[in-house]
C-alpha cells in the first residue's frame, strides 16, 4: 500500500515538473522591429513601464 502511494506522488511530481517546465519555456519572443525601434534615437524611456516614442512615423 505505501509502495503504491509513493509511485502515486512520484509521478504527479514528475508531472508537475515537467508542466512548470513547458510553461516557464512556452513564451513570446521580442521581433525584429520592436528592437529596432527601441534602438533608435529619439526614443525615450522614461521609466520601465512607459516608453515614449517622438517623431518616429
Amino acid at each position: 500500500m505505501k509502495k503504491k502511494i509513493l509511485i502515486t506522488l512520484s509521478i504527479i511530481l514528475i508531472l508537475c515538473v515537467g508542466g512548470f517546465g513547458f510553461y516557464v519555456n512556452d513564451y513570446y519572443h521580442t521581433q525584429g522591429d520592436a528592437l529596432e525601434i527601441l534602438n533608435h534615437q529619439e526614443v525615450k524611456q522614461v521609466n520601465s513601464n512607459l516608453i515614449t516614442l517622438t517623431g518616429i512615423l
